[in-house]
């Protein structure tokens, strides 16, 4: 029988419980927790090496050696009234009518009746010096992440993957998880994937099933951009990781991280549009064979005038 695990941490760290009306820009010591708010980490590690935000430092280290028959759960909720969403610019457009048949709100605050928070990558890091590990068997079972645009919004709006990998030897793989871009919708959309090396991807004509991408990896500190020429509000994010072991939350604000590593020390991050970079929902925590249930996290954006 499969034990279920409630992250003690979590319950006691009152760092977990995140107020973050911080104004993008300020830099006030943004590594130290204030009023209970978690840490906005740099990416530096403690010898001021780079991390990549996601599985340990970017060149060397040694394998973080676990099992990953654990499994973690928890939700994300905004603290307090979310932002109102507003009209997309749609009036007016050629093509408004189909567009206004689906979706047609802002995209960025996803908030449910219950506060849950929809579009927050939740993600593990490797301790300091270490790495996560992936199998080849792992990356060959992974379906490839799906982005499609059914009207004038891309669905989901944001998207994480894991086009790299790293073995047990250290050595990093660029085979790993592609990028499945779809247009079911009765319009014509030129679907543009922009990456810190430029343009990667830009089609208006799909093929039947949609299009794979080789998505570069760039580590979830930059997002990788998606956008429509033809309708200039529709956007996406794509973040990247050198390792599975993300989940992006569903509307309801849930996630689940399958297959964790257990018996390790690891930590906790998140990023949301909407956040000044990537926060630390809680240190050192150590995940037990089977499932593993968090404490919720807990949001909050900018003020909106």
């Amino acid at each position: 029988m499969k034990r279920s695990y409630v992250l003690g941490s979590l319950l006691l760290i009152p760092a977990l419980v995140v107020m973050m009306a911080t104004v993008p820009g300020c830099k006030k010591d943004e590594n130290k927790p204030k009023d209970g708010a978690a840490s906005n980490t740099d990416g530096k590690g403690k010898d001021g090496t780079s991390t990549d935000g996601g599985g340990g430092k970017k060149k060397g280290g040694e394998p973080l050696a676990a099992k990953t028959d654990g499994s973690l759960k928890g939700k994300v909720v905004y603290d307090g009234n979310p932002p109102e969403r507003t009209e997309l610019p749609m009036k007016g457009h050629a093509d408004e009518t189909v567009c206004k048949a689906g979706p047609h709100l802002d995209q960025k605050w996803i908030v449910s009746k219950e506060h849950g928070v929809a579009n927050v990558v939740v993600f593990l890091d490797a301790p300091e010096g270490k790495y996560f590990t992936t199998d080849e068997k792992s990356v060959k079972d992974t379906k490839p992440a799906v982005i499609d645009q059914p009207h004038c919004v891309y669905e989901p709006h944001v998207v994480a993957l894991f086009p790299v990998w790293r073995d047990d030897k250290g050595k990093e793989h660029k085979d790993g998880q592609k990028l499945l871009v779809k247009n079911s919708s009765s319009l014509s959309h030129n679907t543009k994937i922009t990456a810190d090396k430029g343009v990667i991807f830009n089609e208006t004509k799909f093929k039947e099933g949609g299009d794979e991408v080789d998505v570069p990896y760039q580590g979830p500190r930059k997002p990788v951009d998606v956008s429509c020429d033809k309708h200039t509000w529709m956007n996406a994010k794509v973040l990247t990781f050198n390792h599975p072991f993300f989940a992006v939350t569903n509307d309801k604000g849930e996630f689940e991280i399958k297959n964790v590593p257990t018996d390790v020390s690891v930590t906790i991050r998140y990023w949301h549009e909407g956040l000044d970079g990537i926060r630390e929902a809680a240190k050192d925590q150590t995940f037990k064979a089977g499932a593993n249930e968090a404490q919720e996290i807990k949001i909050k954006g900018k003020a909106t005038s």
